[in-house]
């Protein structure tokens, strides 16, 4: 079952990163995939924000070390986005 599960999200997930990159297809196509795209990854990084914050007060370490790796995924993916959609010269 868990199989099952990541090989739907895996093609959900990739099919909207390809799909949203494509020029050919159209914008009312193409915008609710980033808007999708954009949630779920967020959402990811909610979880891990919420998860070293609730670690903190028993673990500090596990705890920061947590938030320090939502930041840098944050950070990146910021970054990522901007090079792909945004500075995209087609």
């Amino acid at each position: 079952m868990e199989i099952l599960i990541e090989l739907i999200l895996e093609l959900i997930v990739d099919g909207s990163i390809e799909a949203s990159s494509n020029k050919t297809l159209p914008k009312w196509i193409r915008y609710p995939l980033i808007i999708f795209l954009i949630l779920f990854f967020g959402f990811v990084y909610i979880v891990i924000f919420g998860t070293g914050i609730l670690i903190l007060k028993e673990n500090m370490i596990a705890g920061i070390l947590l938030i320090i790796i939502g930041m840098f995924l944050l950070i990146s993916s910021i970054i990522k986005f901007k090079k792909v959609y945004i500075n995209k010269k087609v």
